[in-house]
Formats: C-alpha cells, structure tokens, sequence
C-alpha cells in the first residue's frame, strides 16, 4: 500500500475522467429524422458564415475554461436561460475543476451548419466532408440557421471536447452545450473496445463491463449529438454479463463481516499515463483521516478478492469515501507493483 492521499495530491484535471462534468442538458432528445434544406461542414461552409460562428463559439470556449459565467451566461438564449439559471451554471464551471491554464492547444475541429429547418424539435444527420466521412446526428429546432462547433482542448490526462448548439437567427447564441473527454491518457474509444473485448473473451466481465462502458462515456457527446457506431456500442453493452455487485443508478452495498461498504461509483481514471479503477463510496458516519484510509485500504483487499484479475489492465486503484451529504472526500491510491502483475 501506498500512502493515502487527499484530493490536492492527486494531479489536476483526472477527476474528469469518466464524468460528462458540465452537462447541459438541450432541449430534445433523439426521436426522427427530418429533411433539411442544407446541411454543410468545415469547408463547405461559406468563409464569412464560418467566421461568426467559430468566432461565437471561441467566445464562449473562453469563457467556459476560463470559469467566466458572465460571460457565458450572456450568451444563453432565452430557452437555455428557462431550463438553466446563473447560479446552476456556476455550479457547473466549478465543477469541471478547470483552472485558466488546465487546458492547453484548444482549437475548433468540426462546425456543422444546419439550414432551413421548418418544424421541430427533430434530429438531422451530418457527414463531413473530409476524407474520414465521419457522420453526426444533432438535434434541431425551427431555424432559418443553427451551427454545432466541437473544440478539443488537453488536460493534464485527457483529452476533451467542448461542444456548443448555436442558433444563427438569434445571433449565434447558445441552445446547449456540453463537456466530454474524448480519450483517457492518449487511449481512444477504439483502444478501449477493442480491450473490452478481448478481456470478455477472456471471461473477465468485471473488467469488460467497465471497459465498455468506459468506451460508451467517450462516445457520449450529450444528449443532442450523437457520433456514429454509439447505439451498436450500446447493443455490444447490453449483452454483457455484469456482475451483481457492480454498482448501477443505485449504489451497491458490499457486507464483508462487520463491514459495510456502500459503493456509489467505479469507473476508469487516467492519471500519469495510466488507467486506474477509480472506486467512491458513501460512509455513514464521520470518521478521522486515518480511520477512512483504513476503511478504503479494507475495500481494495475485498476489490482485489473478489476481482484479482483487474489488475491486468489497471495500474492500481484510486479509492474514495466521502461522508453522505456532504463533499469532503478522502482518496487512498493503491499503486501495483510489478511483480504484482
């Protein structure tokens, strides 16, 4: 075992790793298609029209990693500002943990603009127009014209993109937008899957489920956009055997002997260069630092009884207990030594 360590001595920006921090959520969902008069990408689009969206969505990219909410709030439409007021956007700056410098070399990679939309709320689907062909489906209201803009930025573990919904007839303000990583430690969906699969060959469900779903939240770009293969990811998921005591939307309570341990999350971490099992859990009552390091270190004896064979694709685990209700969590990191493997 290593020593425990609080929250400030793990590197900036790894907590982001799994979560989608700063969700705000559109205002449709994925129901049908409908035709469009135009539907253009990158170069396809006229120089002057790209200039002003690239130059909004710059703005508001700024402004967000940044933590400005000023000015991202004034560049809300009134129909974003109904289902998301000032306070609850602060709330989500701050919790991306962003600080002004945290991510480096932002730049726009895809603008997708959408015309003559007469009816809504729809979904339309876009291909780009470079060599890949990469297809996206996005939702739509009525709009003489509304732009998607994806800006990727690096953190210290991760790569993001920060995708905002524009609408052009009210001065490419803000319909939605939201925060996703786009890899974990340099490992892209296609690194992960194709792990996930071969540890579900292997019979390893424990850590296929987690790898699947790891490729799924990096698929994931919000509720109104959609990359193509995600419903066949979805599917390939959806087979899966998944352990019992994996936790869900519901925490999990492991009962080892006197001990409880109340499981509200395990996921994927990326931290210098590697991926580790990242576990939180709820305790009932308050406890000393070094009652809750003896606590998280009891769980990763149980973690690794009951699952040794993660530590072939984990460099360790990173395990937190937080008291409920409150934010305060103490992390212990459990590195694997090599001879451990």
């Amino acid at each position: 075992m290593k020593k425990p360590l609080k929250i400030a001595a793990i590197a900036g920006g790894v907590l982001i790793a799994l979560v989608a921090v700063g969700a705000v959520f559109g205002l449709v969902r994925f129901n049908f298609s409908v035709a469009v008069l135009t539907c253009r990408t990158n170069q396809e689009i006229a120089p002057g029209i790209r200039t002003e969206i690239e130059d909004a969505a710059s703005r508001y990219a700024d402004d967000f990693f940044a933590q400005r909410a000023d000015g991202l709030f004034d560049g809300f439409t009134p129909q974003l500002r109904a289902i998301t007021n000032y306070e609850a956007l602060q709330k989500i700056i701050r919790a991306t943990g962003f600080k002004p410098d945290s991510v480096k070399d932002a730049q726009i990679v895809r603008v997708d603009l959408i015309e003559g939309v007469t009816s809504g709320p729809n979904t339309v689907t876009c291909q780009s127009s470079d060599s890949l062909k990469e297809t996206r489906s996005f939702a739509v209201q009525p709009s003489k014209r509304q732009a998607y803009v994806a800006i990727d930025g690096h953190t210290v573990n991760n790569d993001m993109e920060l995708t905002f919904w524009l609408d052009g007839d009210q001065g490419w303000k803000i319909y939605g937008f939201h925060l996703n990583p786009a890899t974990i430690v340099g490992r892209s969906v296609t690194d992960f899957l194709t792990q996930a699969r071969y540890e579900r060959l292997k019979g390893h469900s424990f850590n296929a489920v987690l790898l699947f779903a790891t490729a799924r939240q990096l698929m994931y770009r919000g509720p109104d956009v959609q990359l193509a293969g995600t419903a066949d990811i979805g599917k390939e998921f959806a087979s899966l055997s998944i352990p019992k005591d994996l936790p869900g939307k519901e925490p999990v309570v492991w009962q080892v002997g006197d001990n409880k341990y109340t499981i509200v999350n395990m996921s994927v971490l990326g931290l210098g260069g590697k991926i580790y099992l990242s576990v939180t859990q709820y305790m009932d009552s308050p406890m000393s630092e070094p009652d809750f390091d003896r606590h998280n270190k009891r769980l990763i004896a149980e973690i690794q009884k009951r699952y040794p064979e993660y530590s072939q694709i984990f460099a360790g685990m990173i395990v937190g207990a937080v008291e409920k209700n409150r934010t305060n969590i103490f992390r212990t990191l459990y590195e694997i030594e090599p001879s451990e493997k």
